[in-house]
């Protein structure tokens, strides 16, 4: 019983993560794209997925901890279940290091009305798209070690 409520809780909670990651970028890109008066929502665009995502990814990773421990044990659960338990945290370590402040630093510049604001959007336009590229290489490479059996 706990194994299923554990599976359906994990993915539950990396749908979640996943589909916000996917919805929140376009949707802030599309912002951008858009341009003045629009781009003042993106502030409010970035605190709006982070109240979602942040759950979303502790619940996934913290769940996973438990499924691996309730099937097999932790130091017996297979390579591919611990590799993709380490790319989550490399996930979550580029969300919180790279993509936190990219947002943050885009929420901000947007903000400004001069010539060196509008390139340092760009710029950093430039490394969001850069850093949810490799957020979702990560995710895909995790969706392969988790389903796949080596």
């Amino acid at each position: 019983m706990i194994y299923y409520l554990l599976k359906g809780l994990h993915l539950l909670a990396m749908g979640v993560w996943l589909g916000a990651s996917i919805t929140s970028p376009l949707d802030i890109l599309r912002t951008l794209a858009r341009g003045r008066p629009y781009v003042d929502l993106i502030p409010e665009q970035v605190a709006r997925a982070d109240k979602i995502m942040i759950p979303a990814a502790a619940l996934t990773i913290l769940t996973g901890l438990g499924l691996m421990q309730t099937t097999q044990g932790f130091v017996t659960a297979p390579w591919r279940f611990w590799a993709g338990f380490g790319l989550t945290v490399v996930l979550a370590l580029i969300g919180k290091l790279g993509l936190d402040p990219t947002k943050k630093q885009l929420a901000v510049a947007v903000q400004g009305t001069g010539a060196g604001e509008a390139a340092l959007v760009g710029d950093l336009r430039g490394r969001f798209v850069t850093l949810i590229t490799a957020w979702h290489v990560g995710f895909l490479l995790i969706f392969v070690l988790m389903l796949y059996p080596f």
